[in-house]
């Protein structure tokens, strides 16, 4: 099953989740979407077919945010690139 059927799938069972996983799953799934129109606005944009504006990226809370690790609001990141004492890297997509 693709990633985000799987998701959508899981968002029709509520019942099985509590509402910060909810809350996760609808955020996945907002990425995934979004990742998927900005890959096709690439690929029309590159070769030449279309003159569209890029999508706009989904809006998600931060501690959900799985390119840059978790923040729970201390300050300190808590993803599997960072480490005790140095600070992390951050890159743009």
């Amino acid at each position: 099953m693709k990633p985000a059927a799987a998701l959508r799938h899981a968002l029709d069972n509520p019942h099985l989740y509590n509402d910060a996983e909810l809350k996760r799953l609808r955020n996945k799934l907002d990425e995934i979407q979004y990742e998927k129109a900005y890959d096709q606005w690439y690929r029309r944009s590159s070769q030449g077919f279309s003159n569209e504006p890029a999508p706009e990226p989904p809006l998600t809370d931060a501690i959900t945010d799985s390119v840059h690790g978790m923040d729970d609001g201390t300050g300190e990141v808590q993803g599997r690139y960072s480490c005790a004492g140095s600070e992390p890297e951050r890159h743009q997509l």
